[in-house]
């Protein structure tokens, strides 16, 4: 099964006209070959060059990995990747995993020395080719900078002056919508309006309520929104450039006073902000969803109505309490939802029982296996530095360097997570033995969920799934089914009865 991927550093104009040309190309370099497509990776208006992720590019990755990808085909090896280090792991997997690599421009046979001394020969023409590019850009952003005119995206309070032709300049003219909207949050952040400060989350609101667009499609206002739109410098005509600040040509919004005292307000380390919402509830974000495997959330209590039809043929409403949950929520499944208190007290039970069973061995180490891991570790550590000075010797080429790398290297991996195991864990040894229960209620409910954190990562698993019905008669009793609840401690202890 071949992947295809295709990608393009800017599309302006958000058509992905670029990324569509390249795949009607690499659709029939597979087809050519007699490859099947598994699936197309796209990343649209995304460098290779730079640290972003690239998220189809990494999807891309898991599943070579995982072995459901065989082959890659691109455009070129330039839309696959600039920097030689990806290049040299997409050469890794064809070693480890015997992956192949089509381009539509050049033919290119990784599993010969010639084919990969090609595909490296691109790869450092693309990386060249890159830095030149970042030169140029460079240094017409310098040239940009020094004559005063304004180098970025179209800063909020300002359009792009057209030059004769309809063309953008890079001189600023003012919006007068917009500097309106920034006058206003100026004079609010301040207290000059309505008598006293405002906090920025409400400004933020405020704006979002008016349908006040904030110069980016898709995205409402955010106090950072605000906050940054207020200290920069452009707003009183200055704007910063390697360290440098330059004044500019284009009109100021704020005076200078105004602006200083809202750089001192706004910037100041004793100002009270949010700094989120403390966690209240013991399972929140913890107990995962055993249909999707999203965390649940809390869900609020409600009170819920149903019509019943009399024997006499009226209807009568009746009123039934919905208790506090704990539900899978949007992107998730939504499918299971199950009684909060009763769940806290389920999992408590649980947990404070296998912890004054099984808690000395789990936190208290094993010192056979410590030493164990730790003399694996080291021996593989040391068989890798000795292939190294073997490499740098010339004794060995590089892709037996490569190859033995990609062979040691998981297992380095299971080794180190192995002595990890084996350590004794100080922190939460109250909690193991006799004294559970006692630990357990004279913790904070942060320390509680730290402990079912570590447990987790352990190989505890917490799921819940769907109630059922549970007739009319029974609609005053709070939604909980045990029989959907799910606890496996994955070591040693069996589930949850």
């Amino acid at each position: 099964m071949a992947a295809i991927y295709v990608r393009i550093s800017k599309d302006s104009e958000d058509l992905g006209l670029g990324v569509a040309r390249q795949r009607k190309d690499c659709e029939e370099k597979a087809e050519k070959n007699g490859w099947s497509i598994y699936d197309v990776y796209e990343d649209n208006d995304i460098s290779a060059t730079r640290s972003k992720v690239r998220p189809q590019y990494q999807r891309m990755v898991r599943d070579i990995e995982a072995g459901r990808v065989k082959a890659i085909v691109v455009y070129d090896v330039d839309r696959l990747t600039r920097t030689p280090r990806e290049l040299e792991d997409v050469i890794g997997w064809a070693d480890r995993l015997e992956l192949k690599l089509a381009s539509v421009t050049t033919d290119i046979d990784l599993s010969s020395p010639s084919g990969r001394a090609m595909a490296r020969m691109k790869g450092t023409i693309a990386r060249l080719e890159a830095e030149q590019m970042s030169l140029r850009l460079k240094r017409k952003m310098r040239e940009i900078a020094e004559s005063r005119r304004y180098m970025g995206r179209r800063p909020y309070g300002w359009d792009w002056r057209l030059d004769e032709t309809g063309n953008r300049t890079h001189d600023l003219v003012l919006n007068k919508a917009e500097q309106a909207i920034v006058e206003e949050c100026a004079r609010r952040a301040l207290g000059k309006e309505r008598g006293k400060e405002a906090n920025l989350h409400t400004i933020a609101q405020d704006l979002n309520r008016r349908v006040i667009p904030t110069g980016r499609p898709s995205r409402g206002w955010r106090s950072k929104d605000v906050r940054r739109m207020l200290i920069r410098p452009i707003n009183i005509g200055y704007q910063e450039h390697n360290g440098v600040l330059r004044q500019g040509n284009w009109t100021p919004i704020l005076d200078e006073d105004t602006y200083n005292r809202l750089v001192e307000r706004l910037t100041d380390p004793e100002r009270v902000v949010n700094r989120g919402t403390p966690q209240r509830y013991l399972l929140s974000g913890i107990l995962k969803c055993e249909y999707c495997g999203q965390p649940t959330r809390r869900q609020y209590g409600s009170v819920g109505r149903s019509r019943v039809k009399m024997a006499d043929g009226s209807t009568k409403l009746y009123e039934y309490p919905r208790p506090e949950a704990y539900r899978c929520p949007p992107p998730g499944c939504q499918g299971a939802s199950q009684n909060r208190e009763a769940l806290d007290y389920m999992v408590t039970e649980y947990v404070i029982q296998l912890l004054a069973r099984e808690g000395v061995d789990l936190f208290g180490g094993d010192d056979a296996a410590l030493t164990r891991a730790s003399e694996r570790v080291q021996t593989i550590k040391a068989e890798m530095e000795l292939a190294a000075d073997r490499w740098a010797e010339a004794k060995m080429t590089v892709e037996q360097f490569d190859r033995f790398n990609a062979r040691k290297r998981p297992e380095l991996e299971q080794a180190q997570l192995e002595l990890r195991q084996a350590q004794p864990l100080e922190s939460m040894q109250e909690f193991a033995g006799a004294g559970a229960r006692e630990a357990w209620e004279a913790a904070s409910l942060e320390r509680k969920r730290e402990l079912l954190r570590t447990l987790e990562s352990f190989g505890l698993s917490m799921t819940i799934g769907k109630v059922g019905r549970l007739g009319p008669h029974k609609r005053d009793i709070p939604a909980f089914n045990p029989d959907t609840v799910y606890l496996r401690a994955g070591w040693k202890a069996a589930p949850a009865s």
